[in-house]
């Protein structure tokens, strides 16, 4: 969650240049997904469905929003978050819905919190490892990237052509 003014406040602070903790469920649908944006102007409206935005401006900090993931007609904030996943084809299934969505939509950032909850069940990883090789094998324009990357391709758009030698994309 999102903890508002003070947050922004001590990421400037302390150098910090995004935030991801912001899950919304109000930009979580196809066509209204959001692309990573500045606080240069301060926000209209609360984007996170669990925390605060911030109210003031915060010049050249970032947010990357969470949108709520989908499984079963049930929405949840991280994988771990959403029950019914019980098998491998579950989880990749479930991974995979919600890429789609992204990627048939506007193609905004696919972002997942995987956290050790969901990882440590055996089959949940095997088909989370079973989801990267599928995007790794069938897109040729989609790239598994840090929070960090992301921005510096926001803030450099750079060709498809030209990404394997994007220096923020190098190892």
């Amino acid at each position: 969650a999102t903890s508002g003014d003070t947050e922004f406040i001590a990421m400037g602070n302390n150098g910090l240049l995004y935030d991801a903790g912001c899950v919304t469920s109000q930009y979580d649908q196809q066509l209204n997904y959001k692309w990573p944006f500045t606080y240069d102007f301060p926000p209209t409206d609360n984007l996170c469905t669990t925390g605060t935005s911030p109210t003031k401006n915060f010049p050249g900090k970032w947010q990357i929003l969470v949108a709520d993931l989908t499984w079963q007609g049930n929405k949840c904030p991280s994988p771990a978050g959403c029950g019914n996943v019980t098998t491998k084809k579950d989880a990749f299934d479930f991974l995979y819905n919600n890429f789609a969505t992204h990627y048939e939509g506007n193609r905004e950032p696919y972002i997942i919190v995987l956290d050790p909850v969901w990882v440590k069940t055996d089959f949940k990883l095997e088909g989370t490892i079973q989801f990267v090789d599928y995007l790794r094998a069938a897109f040729n324009d989609v790239w598994i990237v840090t929070a960090n990357q992301l921005l510096e391709w926001v803030q450099t758009p750079t060709k498809k052509a030209d990404l394997n030698t994007f220096a923020p994309f190098q190892c």
